[in-house]
């Protein structure tokens, strides 16, 4: 809709990266479909008019991250609640329920239950006591409705950990050192340029 809307009001155009002969839609479909890709990467050429030597011709790369889970980690089991140690200093480092001592409250801590819930059993509630006494109610995690505004616990760390994973990859593709544009994009010819060729060739013809 959003790309719908910027090629309507004349924006700028929108292509594949990596081969700008296919239509943005069969990117798009392809990202749909294949749920295990973690970004969706598009190019973006900012202003309507004017040939690729206006000096006001811009591009530029759009990566997307959607919240959704990847087949592989549709299984996993409700991980322990985010610490500071953990975010500051070891990403990596997953601190033990039993460590934990994390209660809404009502008094209630869903990671010292003999249930296991996995992340995508999380419904929309208001403290973690709901999502194992009945009231797990709602579209179900990571898809949870914005009618509800209460994330409990267990939920905040499903989504912050289902975050991490799935922007790893973009992250490591902004920030690297090269630049996004592919080699093709550098030596896209100047419209003059390509009428000055085909004016050359159509002298040769003529002689």
């Amino acid at each position: 809709e959003t790309i719908r809307i910027a090629i309507k009001l004349k924006v700028g155009s929108f292509y594949d990266p990596k081969d700008p002969r296919r239509d943005v839609s069969m990117l798009l479909d392809e990202y749909k479909q294949n749920r295990s890709r973690t970004y969706l990467h598009l190019g973006i050429r900012y202003n309507w008019s004017g040939g690729a030597c206006q000096p006001n011709r811009k591009t530029g790369h759009l990566i997307v991250v959607k919240n959704r889970i990847p087949p592989e980690c549709e299984h996993i089991l409700l991980e322990p609640p985010l610490t500071e140690t953990e975010i500051a200093q070891h990403p990596d480092r997953v601190v033990s329920p039993s460590s934990m001592d994390d209660r809404c409250s009502c008094n209630f801590s869903v990671w010292q239950q003999d249930r296991k819930l996995s992340q995508v059993q999380l419904g929309g509630c208001c403290c973690d006591c709901c999502h194992v006494l009945g009231c797990n109610l709602g579209p179900k995690f990571p898809h949870v409705s914005n009618a509800n505004q209460c994330l409990t616990p267990a939920l905040f760390t499903s989504l912050c950990r289902l975050g991490y994973r799935m922007s790893q990859e973009a992250v490591e593709v902004i920030t690297r050192v090269e630049s996004l544009e592919e080699s093709w994009e550098s030596h896209v010819p100047c419209e003059r340029e390509s009428d000055e060729g085909l004016r050359g060739a159509h002298a040769c013809l003529a002689n």
